[in-house]
């Protein structure tokens, strides 16, 4: 996180590992599972944490308010205050379709001195806008200031470009989504069906339309956007990009505030080196202010005594209901009633939802698959015992 320009300044909120799913016969209906380890999105499902932190910060009292990272809207409910911004760091490229293609395809030597410039900048410079020489303009792969152009797509597999892809249950890697697998089912799963995780890279584009603070934190806060993603290595600016927000400009309506995010996106000027061997089935978590990281076993989304995490659905629910009872009424940016369900508070949010519903058509009408979700019975839990 950074609050000015100087990036000496950064604050680290999260940091995680991970590389694996939970195996079906493992899943909560009680939220108690974390259903995707893999670390980027258990760095932002702490995020998340972070984020609700900061929020009861602010309705403690007048002191606490000029501490926290939030403020008051002047369209109701919270937004961040100015200047502060959330930045994302991943060792590698995120699973799916902006790491299917990248280790194959070199850059152009004329295009690496542009990426490199890139690099450079984003190292020692501020974090505003790249300057117009520096951007490379990935639907027709030329580059501005560079007066190169590369030759036309060759890849055998190019028609797979931008594809939704999921994740394999008990495995690694990522498979082209199905034509008729958008809807998955909780019985059809515990007889055996391999249960489908969108990819990461999915999930980033996903969070650069609806946000990074989730459908229930978007009833007080208005939408967060990362505004860089960085890359320890694999870094191929034309295929993250694609992967990121370009496969989805075609996106239309989206409600107020939301938008077609374009992070600033780079690698780093020494690529971390590949590590072979087999990943561990386990995922670490730390955010700001905790004492000790946790551990989770990937496999069951638990810890090893069999406890539920503190980034699982229900722990986040019941640090919303928290914040809930705090936010007097005529601050909340969606209206709800008396909160229950899981589901039908994130339901509330419709704003959140209408966004969702445009980017699952958005990647539909550009011949890239369907979103897969998981079974409904999942969400449909509430505190009460």
């Amino acid at each position: 996180m950074t609050t000015g320009t100087d990036v000496k300044d950064a604050k680290v909120i999260s940091v995680s590992t991970g590389t694996k799913c939970i195996n079906g016969e493992y899943m909560s209906d009680r939220g108690l599972a974390l259903n995707d380890c893999h670390a980027e999105i258990i760095s932002r499902r702490s995020l998340l944490r972070f984020l609700y932190t900061q929020l009861e910060l602010y309705l403690n009292n007048k002191d606490d308010q000029k501490r926290s990272i939030f403020q008051k809207s002047e369209r109701g409910g919270f937004r961040l205050k100015e200047n502060v911004q959330f930045h994302l760091y991943i060792s590698t490229s995120p699973c799916g379709d902006a790491r299917i293609f990248s280790p194959h395809e070199p850059i152009l030597e004329g295009s690496r001195s542009v990426t490199q410039a890139g690099v450079q900048w984003c190292n020692h410079g501020s974090l505003q806008p790249r300057p117009p020489g520096l951007l490379s303009d990935p639907s027709t792969s030329t580059f501005q200031g560079a007066g190169i152009t590369e030759p036309a797509d060759r890849h055998p597999n190019r028609k797979a470009r931008g594809q939704l892809r999921t994740k394999i249950e008990s495995g690694e890697g990522t498979i082209p989504v199905r034509s008729n697998a958008s809807i998955q089912t909780w019985d059809g799963v515990l007889q055996g069906e391999r249960l489908l995780t969108m990819s990461c890279s999915d999930k980033i584009a996903r969070w650069n339309v609806v946000g990074i603070q989730g459908s229930l934190l978007s009833i007080f806060v208005e939408p967060i956007y990362f505004s860089s993603i960085i890359l320890g290595s694999l870094y191929h600016g034309d295929h993250l990009s694609r992967a990121m927000y370009q496969r989805i400009s075609n996106i239309e309506d989206l409600p107020p505030l939301y938008t077609l995010n374009k992070p600033l996106l780079s690698g780093i000027s020494n690529a971390e080196a590949r590590q072979p061997g087999k990943a561990p089935n386990f995922s670490v978590n730390w955010t700001v202010g905790d004492s000790a990281i946790e551990v989770i076993n990937a496999t069951t989304g638990k810890d090893e005594l069999g406890r539920a995490s503190r980034l699982c659905k229900h722990a986040l629910y019941c640090r919303w209901m928290r914040v809930h009872g705090k936010v007097p009424s005529h601050l909340l940016r969606s209206k709800i009633t008396k909160p229950n369900m899981y589901h039908e508070s994130k339901l509330a949010a419709k704003e959140y939802q209408a966004a969702k519903a445009r980017l699952f058509t958005a990647f539909i009408k550009a011949g890239l698959g369907a979103w897969v979700e998981k079974p409904t019975e999942q969400d449909q839990f509430s505190l009460t015992p």
